[in-house]
Parts: structure tokens; C-alpha cells; sequence
């Protein structure tokens, strides 16, 4: 049995709200299709970095208490790391960024063992965005892209999970379950 569309103005109308629901969702499904290719992309070339030295960054430090940016170098040895790059109109930075709060409030973590580093924005962005959502870590600045470019960044977020020895150990960008790779990569016995 067919369904019956009815006719005249009513008629025609539902036919093309049908026909305008069939087309988003076709746009929907090839963005989705567009996002998993750009993951897996970036899953690829974040792989080539594992094993290999995180280096050393002159970039700047953003401190909340006092509104100010101050030179500060980004380089990890003697302690495992979390170096989470990510951008201020980013809901998925923000997220990832809220869960490692909360794992910070509850003991899970460290503050002192993750860096978040905003990429290539504005100081004021970075102020405004800290503002509303204060975070307990040390909260970097890559405003030329010095770290993003190293590390061929595909997307935000991206953590880097660094080693004692200064060695990236993992590379992620994107995904779920980011907060918790952390928190188990920096818990575990070196």
C-alpha cells in the first residue's frame, strides 16, 4: 500500500519538505563520511610522531590570575606530560578540557602534568574563553603556530602524551575517550 499525498498547496508542499529532509540528510551522512576520512587521516599522520623527541617550543604563557602573557618555554623531561592543543571555539576542546577539570578536582590528575595549548588565537579569546571556564593547568600560547605546525596538527583537540625521557608516546586528535587515555598514560609507573 502507497501512502496518498494529498493534492493542491498541501499536497505540494509535503512533497517538498520530503524531498528537502531526504537532501539534509544526504548532506548529513557525506559530512559524517567527510569527518571519519579526516580522522582516520589524522590518526595516520599522528602515528609517524609516536617514539619521536616532543622537542622544545619558545611560545607564551597565559596567567589567569593576573590577566598577563609571559615568555615561557614548552619542553618536557623528567616528568610524563599531557600536552592537550586545542582552541577556544572548539566544543570538543571544550569538553575535553571540562572532563580534565573535573579529573583535576577529583584527584585523578595532576595539574602540573598537562599544558593546554591554545592554537594560533588572540590573547583576548584566551582571556574571554578562561573567564567563563577557569582551568587549573598551565594554560599556553601558540599564537604563531610554532607547535602546531611541528606537529602537523590536523585538528583540535590533539594530546600528545609525553614521556620522562621527552619522548611522544602517544598522538591523538579528536575522538572520545581522550580524558581517560590521560589519566591512565599519567598514572601508570614509568
Amino acid at each position: 500500500m502507497s501512502a496518498v499525498t494529498p493534492s493542491g498547496p498541501q499536497g505540494t508542499l509535503a512533497l517538498w519538505l520530503k524531498r528537502i529532509a531526504n537532501v539534509g540528510f544526504v548532506i548529513a551522512a557525506v559530512y559524517c563520511v567527510y569527518l571519519i576520512a579526516l580522522l582516520i587521516l589524522a590518526a595516520k599522520r599522528n602515528a609517524e610522531f609516536e617514539g619521536q623527541p616532543f622537542g622544545s617550543f619558545a611560545i607564551e604563557r597565559y596567567v589567569a590570575a593576573t590577566s598577563t602573557v609571559e615568555p615561557m618555554t614548552l619542553a618536557v623531561s623528567g616528568e610524563k606530560r599531557a600536552i592537550v592543543l586545542w582552541a577556544t571555539w572548539c566544543g570538543p576542546c571544550h569538553a575535553l578540557l571540562s572532563n580534565l577539570n573535573d579529573d583535576v578536582r577529583s584527584g585523578e590528575l595532576k595539574a602540573e602534568q598537562v599544558t593546554a595549548v591554545s592554537v594560533a588565537e588572540p590573547v583576548a579569546d584566551v582571556a574571554a574563553f578562561l573567564k567563563t571556564t577557569p582551568l587549573p593547568f598551565v594554560i599556553a600560547l601558540d599564537r604563531e603556530g610554532l607547535v602546531a605546525r611541528a606537529l602537523k596538527l590536523s585538528g583540535t583537540p590533539t594530546v600528545v602524551l609525553v614521556d620522562e625521557a621527552g619522548q611522544m608516546q602517544a598522538v591523538s586528535t579528536g575522538g572520545l575517550g581522550l580524558s581517560r587515555k590521560i589519566v591512565s598514560f599519567l598514572k601508570t609507573a614509568p
